[in-house]
C-alpha cells in the first residue's frame, strides 16, 4: 500500500518547483534580466491613459530598459511572403495585466510563503490554501 505524501512535503516540493520556474523566467533568451514585467499598449495609447479593454497589448520585461525597446516576453508573428510583416506579440489587456502581476518576483515571494506555510499545522486553513496552490503548481 502506497503511503500518502505528507502535506508539508507536497507544499515544499511545489515551492521548490515554483522557485525554479521563477529563476528561469527571470532571464530572457539572450540572458537579459526579466524579473519584472509590465503591460504596454500598442501605438495610439498614451502612457498613463486609463486601462484599455478594447485594444491589444503586450508584455515586456522592465528590469533595466522600461522604454519602447524593453524586451518582449511573448513572441508571435508571421513571415509569410516578401510583403508580409511580423506582427507584435499581443494579449488581451486583462490577461497581460494578470501575467504581469505574476512576474518572477511574485513567484519567488509565493515560493517563500509556501515554504513558511509548510511548517504550519497540517489541519489549518493556511495549510489547506497552501496545498491547493501546491497542487496547482504540481498539476495534480
Amino acid at each position: 500500500m502506497a503511503h500518502p505524501i505528507p502535506p508539508a512535503e507536497t507544499v515544499q516540493h511545489a515551492a521548490a518547483i515554483l522557485a525554479a520556474l521563477a529563476d528561469a523566467a527571470a532571464q530572457g533568451m539572450s540572458g537579459q534580466p526579466t524579473a519584472h514585467w509590465s503591460v504596454r499598449y500598442l501605438p495610439g495609447v498614451l502612457p498613463g491613459a486609463p486601462p484599455q479593454r478594447d485594444r491589444p497589448c503586450y508584455l515586456v520585461a522592465t528590469d533595466h530598459n522600461p522604454g519602447p525597446a524593453a524586451p518582449h516576453l511573448i513572441r508571435s508573428g508571421s513571415r509569410g511572403g516578401p510583403n508580409s510583416r511580423a506582427t507584435r506579440p499581443t494579449l488581451a489587456p486583462q490577461h497581460a495585466q494578470y501575467i504581469a502581476a505574476m512576474d518572477p518576483t511574485t513567484g519567488h515571494a509565493l515560493a517563500r510563503l509556501l515554504t513558511t506555510l509548510a511548517a504550519t499545522d497540517p489541519t489549518s486553513p493556511a495549510m489547506t490554501d497552501a496545498l491547493t496552490l501546491a497542487h496547482q503548481i504540481l498539476n495534480t
